[in-house]
Order: C-alpha cells, then sequence, then structure tokens
C-alpha cells in the first residue's frame, strides 16, 4: 500500500462531540473555541503510525465523554475496514479528514490495522490551498470511491465553497460523520450533490448508552419533500455490497420539468416544428425515458448564438455554454465529444458514432501508348537511359581516340549499337576487325 498524505501544520477549530444530542436546527451550532495546536506528518509505507501532535482542551477529565468517543472511533473503525475489505476492494480510495481528533484516530488507526491494496490519496480539507488544486478534477472517475470523515460539518461548508466550480465531481462520494450533525445539512451542499452517488453513513445514536449501527442516508434531490432518504443501516459486523452503499439517487424525477438545450435542425437525431411536430431519434427516445422515469421536458429551437459549442476568450459559446452556466438542464442533440468539452459538461454514453472520409472520382485510364513503360519501373528505365548515355559516350570517345570515329557513323549509328547491345539483339555489321567493343 502507498499512501499519500497532504496537508500539514493545520490549525483548525474542534467541535466538542456529546451524546446524544440531535441538532433542532438547519445549521449546527458554532464550534467550541478551543486554544489547541495540530501537527500532522504525512503517512508512511509499511504500517507505519501516523504521528499526531495535539494539545487542546475537549474535556478529557470528562469520562463518560472518552468513554464514548473511543467507542465511536472503534466502531467506525470496524466500519470502514469493512467496506475497504469487501464492499471497495475492487476501488481506489481517496480519503478526506477535517483533521479533528476522531478522524484522526480513525484514519491512524486503519493505515496501522488494514494492508489496503494499491495507492491511497489522503487530504486534509482543513487546507486552505488544497480546493484550488486542477487536480483535484483528476479522480472523478468510476474507480475512484472518495470518503469523507469529518467530526466538524463547518469545515465541510468551507472546503466545498472554496472548490472551483465544475472541477471537483467525485463519482462515488462517501461521508462518513463522526458527529451527530443534523444530515440534511451535510446532504443539502451543491458540491455534493454533483456527484452521481452520494450516500452518508450517519451514526445511530441510542440514549442509553454508545452505538455501533450506522445509517445509509442518501439525497434525492427531486423530490418536492423529505429529500433526504434513510435507505438502509450497516453493522460492523455486517458485508454490503456496492449497490446497498450507494443506492439510485434518481428512481423517479416526480415530475419535474426539464428546459433542453437544443439545436433543432439536426436530422435524424432532432428535427420538426416546435408549433407542430417535434420528431427525431433523440426525442423519441427522451420521451421514452420521461414516461419511465416521470419527468417532463421542452425543446427550444436554437441556442442565441446558433453554435454548437466552442470555448473563445474564457467562456463556453451555444449549446454547451447554456449547460455550463447552467441555463438549461440538458442536451440530446449529437455532439462531437473532444477534450475541452468533455471537462467542461458531463457525457453520457455514447450509443452512435459517425465517419468522416474524402470520396474522390475513380483515376481514367493511362494512354494505350503507355502500356510499353508497364512492364518496369520507373527506377529501371532510369538506369536504362543512364547506361545508354553513358555507353555512347565511351564509344564515341575510343573511336575519336584510334580514328575511326567517320567510320563508325557518328553519333546516332553508335547510339544504335549501343541500344541494340542493351536489349540483346544481333546486329549483322557489329562485330568486325576493327570493332571498339
Amino acid at each position: 500500500m502507498t499512501v499519500l498524505a497532504l496537508g500539514v501544520n493545520i490549525v483548525p477549530s474542534l467541535t466538542a462531540l456529546t451524546c446524544p444530542h440531535v441538532f433542532p436546527h438547519h445549521r449546527p451550532p458554532p464550534p467550541v473555541t478551543n486554544t489547541h495546536n495540530l501537527r500532522m506528518n504525512d503517512y508512511t509505507h509499511n504500517k507505519t503510525q501516523l504521528y499526531s501532535e495535539i494539545n487542546k482542551n475537549i474535556l478529557l477529565s470528562d469520562k463518560p465523554n472518552r468513554i464514548f468517543n473511543d467507542h465511536l472511533t472503534e466502531n467506525v473503525v470496524l466500519i470502514v475496514r469493512s467496506l475497504v475489505l469487501h464492499t471497495l476492494k475492487d476501488k481506489q480510495l481517496v480519503l478526506y479528514h477535517d483533521a479533528q481528533t476522531i478522524p484522526l484516530a480513525v484514519l491512524n488507526q486503519l493505515m496501522t490495522s488494514v494492508d489496503i491494496p494499491g495507492s491511497v490519496l489522503v487530504f486534509d480539507v482543513t487546507q486552505t490551498t488544497l480546493a484550488s488544486q486542477h487536480w483535484m478534477g483528476d479522480y472523478n472517475d468510476a474507480m475512484f470511491v472518495h470518503i469523507l470523515l469529518f467530526e466538524d460539518p463547518l469545515f465541510l461548508d468551507q472546503f466545498t465553497s472554496s472548490l472551483t466550480p465544475k472541477v471537483w465531481r467525485p463519482f462515488y462520494l462517501l461521508l462518513v460523520s463522526l458527529n451527530t450533525t443534523f444530515p440534511k445539512f451535510v446532504l443539502e451542499n451543491s458540491r455534493f450533490n454533483r456527484s452521481p452517488f452520494l450516500s452518508l453513513l450517519q451514526p445511530s445514536l441510542r440514549c442509553d448508552g454508545p452505538f455501533s449501527r450506522y445509517l445509509i442516508i442518501t439525497y434525492e434531490s427531486f423530490r418536492k419533500e423529505d429529500k433526504v432518504r434513510t435507505r438502509g443501516s450497516f453493522l460492523p459486523e455486517n458485508t454490503i455490497t456496492l449497490q446497498d452503499l450507494f443506492p439510485d439517487r434518481f428512481p423517479n424525477f416526480h415530475g419535474h420539468h426539464f428546459h433542453l438545450a437544443s439545436f433543432i435542425a439536426d436530422y435524424p437525431y432532432l428535427h420538426g416544428d416546435l408549433d407542430e411536430n417535434v420528431q427525431g431519434m433523440c426525442y423519441r427516445m427522451l420521451e421514452e425515458i420521461s414516461h419511465r422515469l416521470n419527468f417532463t421536458f421542452k425543446v427550444y429551437d436554437y441556442p442565441p448564438d446558433f453554435k454548437w459549442g466552442d470555448f473563445n476568450n474564457g467562456t463556453w459559446s451555444g449549446m454547451i455554454g447554456e449547460v455550463f452556466r447552467e441555463e438549461k438542464d440538458f442536451g440530446i442533440n449529437q455532439m462531437a465529444i473532444v477534450g475541452s468539452r468533455w471537462r467542461a459538461v458531463d457525457f453520457g454514453v455514447p450509443f452512435g458514432t459517425e465517419g468522416f472520409t474524402f470520396l474522390l472520382p475513380n483515376p481514367t485510364p493511362p494512354p494505350r501508348w503507355w502500356s510499353i513503360s508497364f512492364p518496369f519501373s520507373w527506377s529501371t528505365w532510369v538506369s536504362v537511359v543512364v547506361t545508354l548515355l553513358l555507353v555512347t559516350t565511351v564509344q564515341l570517345f575510343f573511336a575519336r581516340v584510334k580514328g575511326l570515329e567517320g567510320r563508325r557513323g557518328g553519333l546516332v549509328v553508335t547510339a544504335m549499337e549501343v541500344t541494340r547491345t542493351i536489349l540483346r539483339l544481333d546486329p549483322t555489321d557489329l562485330s568486325s576487325h576493327d570493332s571498339i567493343r
């Protein structure tokens, strides 16, 4: 296992954890002000412990509170260990923490007790420069599962508010609460809701003592009310599937009305007349999907600038720009998938491809008199011509030296004799006593 930890010399605020207490308001109470100093070193390989130096006054003399925290840490470690070894064994892990006591204790025990295959990335969300890093968007694929351990939900709000828009969008996002935070406050965060699969593991508190059960809570964005939904529970000794851990957030859109970024003159995908009858392959597919998932939609004729979508002068134009700026919800036209567009908007799974090629007319047949040159390549013919010129020149030179130039007939006769020799013809008067061959 290789672990990369980011975030050192952090001085966050802490919230004292008491039990049982469920916040009755939308936002949790402000954190307790404590004088403390936290310094975290990097995780190292081969199960070396995470060393942390912590000084703070959180009622450490309060024995019941310490017992509760120890029990909480133990149960969270068991739960995360079960997920890592079974449910998420085929995934790459990206871990986040808010630099609080219990999350650090959980990470410490987890890293020293579990041999996690592959590499693990560990981020400290209290690091102010972390959210602005461009590489935060490099781990959005479905092969990564992001697990965020938090004790103070206010740090989550600060972290997400500082994120660069549309960069950090994990496909799988698991929030593990180590507090009694009201789940609606956490799950309503718009940055978290960009994840297709979002779950919150919330401790199920008991008034008569410690707890060991975690609730699996998700957020169904399109419900009219009661959007926070408890979809199951999880005990440390149990194992669950990936589908149980990340339930479907969109089984029904509850009559939501979508607005499409569309280009109506796109036969055969989307075409027709908005006032009479819209047709097209993509339109018919969307109609069928809307009936099954209970939503409606409106098609528009063209984007204001009549463009598909290009990035110029720092802004997106056309249909891509409408979706990027959230002026429209999505589009169904055919669209070329290129790198810049892929980073700007979410493309669905391609269901068709188009090929492009060049068409040229068939060449006309060459003249028949060219047929004499076809048996040999151009290099062979060049060699023949060069040989003819060279041998003819040499023949004339020796004829002049011997004084036979007049008797042999000059340049033309010599060239013809050389040609006949090259063609291996049988000349009648080529061999004689005065031949200079």
